[in-house]
């Protein structure tokens, strides 16, 4: 089944190309079939149909990026600078995570511009006291 989905695409595709969707499609299958009896059920293929398989795969990914110190726990810093690894760019992870990184950023934003408010206001308050 996964070789019918992917049949337009490899019908140009090279040897290699072939190769690596054939093995893509048998871990990504191996990661499904939960019970090892070499077959997908309803509820097995749901994962995969719904997105919760690959978000899953994508947040492994992540994980393992952003876990520079190997403890195999990621803390607020090292998922932070884990934007900047190299690998991250174009990952799955980063597909994944892009609109929780934006909503971070927007929210930072939204924090900053509160603090430059504040500080307006207080240097303002300030002036009025000196008059």
């Amino acid at each position: 089944e996964f070789q019918e989905v992917a049949a337009e695409r490899l019908a140009s595709a090279g040897p290699e190309e072939r190769k690596k969707a054939a093995r893509e499609g048998r871990t990504i299958f191996a990661g499904l079939d939960l019970d090892g009896d070499e077959r997908v059920n309803a509820t097995e293929h749901y994962s995969y149909h719904s997105g919760i398989w690959a978000g899953i795969a994508a947040l492994r990914e992540l994980l393992g990026l952003a876990d520079s110190d190997a403890d195999g726990q990621v803390s607020a810093d090292e998922l932070a600078e884990c934007r900047f690894h190299a690998k991250f760019g174009g990952s799955a992870a980063y597909h994944h995570s892009r609109d929780w990184i934006k909503v971070l950023e927007e929210a930072v934003a939204g924090l900053q511009q509160q603090q430059q408010a504040k500080a307006k206001e207080d240097r303002r308050g300030g002036q009025k006291e000196e008059l």
